[in-house]
């Protein structure tokens, strides 16, 4: 009996989506559920190694990638295991028992006869002519899922101690987005108005483009920002720009005082002090109030970081974005692009508690 689709899977419903075997010795399995610290690279390449019957060596997890990964919206809510790792494991016995079959029919055999492991197509338990790279050619990769595939006994991956596949790197250096270099980049910084509501009324251009290694100044109305030879060049530009604004606010700044404007209510219980205690049981009391508090911030580990390259016509962008599809959706919205006229690539960034601004910085850099 086929299983319920997850809801990835069913958004997303073909091997194709899912797999891809073009590279002999390797199995790819795509996911939009992205690294933030908790491993889960680690585990989806776990789930394939184990449905697929492969070492963990020869599993590579594509994450994060609107290339190829298929589109499953944010990783939010612990659901990257229980929905996208489910997805993927349906996807990956799917495939198995597609790869079998096909390796049945070549070795003309029946299918309980033939089996996977390591790789390598075997016969009645022995090893046959075949591989599953090379049956894989044969496999019709856009076959849609249906939830028929029967998972394997968790017994070569799936709650083993494995390490994780991300620390190394962080460890010795150059795994975040911070470290990523392209030739000839550009540093850009933006001003930040002082509100949410603030509008920029004048900003002196001139002073920022007189200083070394400013390459561009540009205002496009409240929105105004610089782009320099480094980093460093492009914070100084950016005190200059900041010095010069001038900026409109009115009474809904969200950095107005909030102790001060927080409304003051009585208690039920001061009420009551005060004679309005109901007389007799079946009395009512009625009360409404309202209640307000201050915006509260999610908690980023560190700054958040994008890179952004367009070249004929094309937008690329790097970033430690949650959603690299719905990111990919809105920057179309605000550039005036066509989607498919823009990639957006998860590279790993500081973790956050709840939100980071790396959808916003992605925006700036595009």
């Amino acid at each position: 009996m086929s299983k319920p689709l997850p809801w990835s899977l069913a958004e997303n419903p073909r091997l194709e989506n899912w797999l891809d075997f073009s590279e002999r010795g390797v199995a790819r399995v795509f996911t939009a559920k992205v690294e933030l610290g908790q491993g889960i690279i680690t585990a989806m390449a776990q789930i394939a190694a184990e449905e697929l019957r492969l070492p963990l060596s020869q599993i590579v997890v594509v994450s994060g990638d609107t290339r190829r990964s298929p589109n499953e919206s944010y990783t939010a809510g612990s659901m990257s295991i229980e929905i996208g790792g489910m997805s993927l494991r349906i996807a990956c016995a799917e495939a198995r028992e597609a790869i079998i079959a096909e390796a049945a029919a070549m070795l003309e055999a029946e299918v309980a006869r033939v089996s996977l492991a390591d790789g390598a197509i075997l016969l009645d338990g022995k090893h046959s002519s075949l591989d599953c790279w090379q049956v894989a050619t044969r496999v019709n990769w856009r076959h849609a899922i249906d939830g028929s595939g029967a998972f394997s006994n968790p017994e070569r991956s799936i709650g083993k101690s494995i390490a994780r596949f991300d620390l190394p790197a962080k460890v010795a250096g150059g795994a975040f987005i911070q470290d990523l270099e392209l030739p000839g980049m550009l540093h850009a910084r933006v001003l930040r108005p002082p509100s949410n509501s603030a509008r920029l009324q004048s900003l002196d251009i001139a002073a920022a483009e007189r200083l070394p290694g400013v390459v561009k100044v540009w205002r496009s109305g409240d929105f105004a920002g610089v782009c320099c030879e480094r980093e460093y060049q492009a914070l100084k530009a950016l005190e200059a720009l900041r010095a010069s604004a001038t900026w409109i606010e009115d009474e809904s700044s969200i950095d107005q005082n909030w102790k001060e404007s927080l409304p003051k209510f009585r208690s039920i219980d001061s009420e009551i002090e005060h004679g309005t205690r109901p007389s007799a049981i079946g009395d009512v009391i009625r009360v409404s109030a309202t209640y307000l508090k201050p915006p509260i911030a999610h908690a980023a580990m560190g700054p958040s970081c994008a890179l952004a390259l367009f070249d004929e016509g094309k937008l690329t962008v790097w970033t430690h974005s949650q959603g690299v599809f719905p990111l990919r959706a809105a920057l179309a919205i605000a550039l005036g692009l066509e989607e498919q006229s823009i990639t957006v690539i998860h590279v790993q960034g500081a973790g956050c508690y709840g939100h980071n601004g790396a959808d916003d910085v992605a925006l700036d850099a595009a």
